[in-house]
């Protein structure tokens, strides 16, 4: 009797794990919808993600990509199967999709909440790299996910072909290798050797990416807790920003501010990184509209003063001498992104 019960638990736990087992889902080009599962994929077949935004039905040139390129087969036999593709339909029939009709069933509304959740993680994916500004618009990522570079193009309008496509992609594969090398780099050898990686794929990371790389540069702090090599204070600010926008995104701005005045105060950070926190955190004051002009003005004072002498410092200087001053009913606001730092991550921030 005993031997039975084990043998029908065996038997209920297979069941519910096969029941239960993640099934990546595809679009109707056989492309990943959800860059989760398309990094699943790549790791798994060691290869790079092509990532594709497209606004099918919105424009003539994504509509002539979908239909000339990514639905061949000649694209399926080649570049899909370089790649992972990972498509993300910014069309607003997909939108659509994210709203469950009315009177809807259990199922539609599932499928609506399903819908809302990929296409929230896509746009935020979208916009903290700098993607969803025009389309159709591509970019090669590691197999981890992380941003590479942007494939650049002059408009083809409904010319474009696989061929001509392939030829465009492939003419980025000495940069994409280079990178991979680099990732590559952190992930062998001593402590030091791997902290140096990082660091190295930090420094040559184009800025707006680095939002995208957040488990690298947690590594980065792991491997040196007491920041004896004087470097992890960018990554410490890296994942701060990232940690900050998620909090933002998610409604919560005092929780975001709070976290980067407080990261400001961590001694391996150096005086270009505290500026950068204090003038992000008196950024989100003033596009969340706080009325607190004396403490946004602290704020960018000590921004100021962390690194006097960087060259966005006088225009900070010089927002902190308005604020201070600042009267709602006479004064105009600032646009804070004159000042030149760059703000990722933040929806809605424009």
């Amino acid at each position: 009797m005993k031997k039975l019960s084990v043998l029908l638990l065996v038997i209920s736990c297979t069941l519910f794990a096969a029941c239960s087992k993640h099934v990546a889902e595809k679009d109707n080009c056989g492309c990943f919808v959800s860059l989760s599962d398309a990094k699943a994929d790549a790791k798994q077949n060691n290869r790079n993600i092509l990532f594709m935004i497209t606004n099918e039905g919105g424009d003539v040139t994504s509509s002539a990509f979908i239909s000339n390129v990514v639905m061949s087969e000649e694209f399926k036999e080649s570049l899909g199967q370089e790649f992972t593709v990972f498509h993300w339909d910014a069309s607003q029939a997909a939108f659509e999709k994210t709203v469950a009709p009315e009177n809807a069933t259990k199922e539609e509304i599932d499928a609506a909440k399903k819908a809302e959740t990929t296409m929230t993680e896509n746009l935020n994916y979208a916009v903290n790299i700098g993607g969803g500004a025009y389309s159709p618009q591509f970019y090669i990522l590691s197999k981890e996910g992380y941003p590479i570079l942007e494939v650049q193009y002059e408009d083809f309008e409904d010319e474009i072909n696989t061929a001509d496509f392939s030829i465009l992609v492939h003419g980025y594969n000495e940069p994409v290798k280079m990178f991979n090398s680099m990732i590559d780099a952190t992930k062998t050898g001593s402590k030091e050797e791997r902290l140096k990686a990082i660091d190295n794929v930090y420094t040559t990371t184009n800025e707006l990416y680095r939002i995208e790389m957040i488990d690298l540069w947690k590594e980065g702090v792991s491997l040196d807790k007491k920041n004896e090599s004087g470097i992890t204070g960018k990554f410490i600010y890296s994942i701060a920003e990232s940690d900050a926008a998620d909090k933002f995104n998610n409604n919560d701005s005092e929780g975001a501010i709070k976290l980067l005045v407080e990261t400001a105060d961590n001694p391996a950070l150096g005086g270009e990184e505290i500026q950068q926190c204090y003038y992000l955190a008196a950024y989100l004051m003033s596009v969340t509209g706080s009325t607190d002009f004396q403490l946004m003005a602290d704020y960018l004072y000590k921004s100021y003063e962390a690194a006097p002498n960087t060259e966005i410092a006088p225009s900070i200087q010089g927002t902190a001498d308005y604020y201070k001053d600042f009267d709602p009913n006479t004064m105009i606001d600032l646009d804070f992104e004159d000042s030149g730092i760059e703000i990722s991550g933040l929806e809605g921030s424009e």
